[in-house]
């Protein structure tokens, strides 16, 4: 099965798809591109689909600089964010949940990044994306 519940490349998830999928935390979908949008500059988003493992993820641009990934799931969304060391060092001070620090550390560091997700399923992993977002923009 794919990362993303929407794996057949033939189909270019719709909000009538998102909806299905997501239920009650299509409210988080929306509040969390909501949010991007406030920093400006922030472009629409845009589904793509890299692999067959993957399937469909949706992907929130500043210009050409790639934010964050948001990959639907059954009733809950996961983002994935790639931070240089300037936003691992920003994460480090920003009063993270040690879990997501934890990951953090332990991300393997690429050239571009070290890569964290985490899981939205409620207003409390909301409040930690924000905070994500929030450093990806500012490093």
């Amino acid at each position: 099965m794919a990362v993303s519940i929407f794996d057949d490349k033939a189909t270019t998830p719709d909000d009538t798809m998102l909806l299905s999928v997501l239920k009650e935390a299509q409210l988080l979908w929306n509040e969390a591109i909501h949010f991007v949008e406030q920093f400006g500059g922030i472009t629409q988003g845009e589904w793509k689909f890299y692999t067959k493992a993957a399937g469909w993820t949706y992907v929130v641009k500043s210009n050409k600089r790639t934010m964050f990934y948001l990959i639907p799931k059954d009733a809950h969304l996961q983002a994935t964010f790639v931070f240089g060391e300037k936003a691992v060092a920003a994460a480090e001070e920003a009063n993270l949940p040690i879990d997501v620090l934890k990951n953090l550390r332990s991300a393997k560091a690429y050239v571009e990044g070290r890569s964290i997700a985490i899981l939205v399923k409620d207003t409390e992993d909301l409040a930690v994306f924000k905070r994500l977002v929030t450093i990806k923009v500012e490093n």
